[in-house]
């Protein structure tokens, strides 16, 4: 009786052992299953499919392979090339960086740096207190690029003016005027007066820029959302890496560049035949040429017409983009009468109204220059045309017979240089099968490994599924 107890005994606890750790392995899938739902989501991943994975990877490959050969580029020796890496990488670790953007933005400040003749320790040194306040404003990964690029610019101008700190930087960093004011040892105003007069040099004035930062932020918080996806997409890009991605797919693109090459030397029998037809072609246009040549005299008179039509109409419209950029001047010299006067007087409120018009005034002259740049294209490209053809049109004027028909004939030469064009592009069809023969065999070969690899992939997905759906 008591070994039957004691048998008893024993079964219970063993099925009770087992169902604990059939509970333990359904809630390991479970856990593997939603880091895994949560990983492709940070990546920005549109599905769970390989293709949309293999297409991610290529993309990080091709990203991280432009930013480290511009970093290569600028960096001027291997060994400084592997500092500013390891500088690079720190960074992005310390802060909760997306290193391919840091490592991009990093090499166009170090190259205009580096030309103005800052040191390295300086460079560093504002480069990090900007990272770092871009960190702390939580930013978006476009205003932290925005940020940035007008680093670099204030560095590649060589000076800082109301363009790059006010409207670029100032709109995304909310210090940065008071902090530029602060390194320079003057009021907000004072700053404005020093930009006009090219006074901020950027070598001397961003260092200590860099220390006002720092100050005015005291305390960065680099636990949290942002961060945290910035360095899981840190991680994929070292897999990426890992996987020699970018080596694997240069090959494959030179391997490509190779067999279109080689498909050129096979075209010379279809180039014979295309000849062949071309000449076809040619001795019958010519024929057309010759009869239709005084019908083409008056097309080429008429288009004289319409050119000119259209070089008045494009000549109109440069004067009144011209008139609309002279009014948007005077708003704008009055926006800055109107601002240095709420100055003087010191009422906050007014400077604040005075500072936001003067703003507005400089953006929209900003905006009546450039169409005034794309009226003067227009119009000098009506004008050169109406040149062209009046040129022509007076050649023939005052030419005899035989010279007008040449006139014409140079001009029916153009028409069929456009034909020939059309003749060529019928032969597209046979490029194209002979490019697709050729390359066929590779893609064939890639389909499938790629086949292979989805095979697993759905097994894995089965294993989860199964597992999720096990009855205790």
């Amino acid at each position: 009786m008591a070994g039957r107890l004691s048998f008893s005994i024993a079964i219970n606890l063993l099925t009770e052992n087992f169902k604990r750790g059939s509970n333990q392995v359904k809630a390991a899938f479970k856990s593997m299953q939603m880091q895994f739902l949560t990983f492709a989501a940070a990546l920005g991943a549109s599905g769970l499919g390989l293709s949309n994975f293999v297409s991610r990877l290529i993309e990080v490959a091709r990203e991280t392979n432009r930013v480290t050969t511009a970093l290569k580029n600028v960096s001027g020796s291997m060994s400084q090339y592997a500092d500013n890496q390891r500088y690079l990488l720190d960074l992005a670790k310390k802060y909760g960086l997306e290193i391919n953007a840091l490592t991009a933005s990093y090499a166009k400040f170090t190259a205009a740096a580096s030309i103005s003749g800052m040191s390295m320790m300086d460079q560093r040194k504002v480069f990090e207190s900007v990272s770092r306040a871009c960190t702390a404003f939580g930013m978006s990964a476009d205003d932290s690029n925005g940020v940035m690029l007008a680093l670099s610019q204030m560095m590649s101008k060589g000076k800082i003016s109301s363009e790059e700190l006010r409207l670029q930087m100032g709109e995304r960093l909310p210090v940065a005027l008071q902090a530029m004011a602060k390194a320079a040892g003057v009021s907000v105003a004072g700053l404005d007066k020093l930009m006009k007069q090219g006074k901020l040099m950027s070598k001397d004035v961003l260092p200590k820029f860099a220390e006002a930062l720092n100050e005015m932020i005291p305390n960065v918080d680099t636990d949290n959302l942002e961060t945290s996806v910035n360095r899981l997409k840190n991680a994929f890009t070292e897999f990426v890496n890992g996987t020699d991605a970018q080596s694997k797919y240069k090959a494959l693109i030179d391997w490509l560049t190779g067999a279109v090459q080689g498909l050129g030397d096979n075209l010379k029998n279809i180039m014979l035949l295309a000849f062949a037809a071309i000449v076809f072609v040619a001795i019958n246009a010519a024929t057309k040429m010759w009869r239709g040549w005084s019908v083409a005299y008056d097309n080429v008179a008429m288009s004289g017409e319409r050119a000119s039509a259209r070089a008045i109409a494009a000549t109109e419209k440069r004067v009144l983009t011209e008139q609309t950029l002279a009014v948007k001047r005077k708003a704008e010299a009055l926006a800055e009468a109107n601002y240095q006067t709420a100055l003087a007087n010191g009422v906050a409120s007014d400077v604040i109204t005075a500072e936001v018009a003067k703003d507005k005034a400089i953006r929209a002259r900003i905006s009546a220059e450039s169409a005034l740049e794309r009226a003067r294209a227009i119009e000098q490209k009506a004008l050169d045309k109406e040149k062209s053809i009046s040129t022509t049109t007076s050649a023939m004027a005052g030419a005899n017979g035989f010279k007008k028909a040449c006139i014409i004939v140079g001009g029916q030469a153009k028409r069929l240089m456009l034909s020939l064009k059309g003749l060529w592009s019928s032969f597209a069809p046979a490029i194209i099968f002979s490019a697709l023969a050729a390359i066929g065999g590779k893609l064939f070969e890639v389909y499938q490994e790629a086949k292979r690899i989805k095979n697993i992939f759905s097994d894995y997905q089965k294993s989860l599924w199964s597992a999720s759906n096990t009855q205790k």
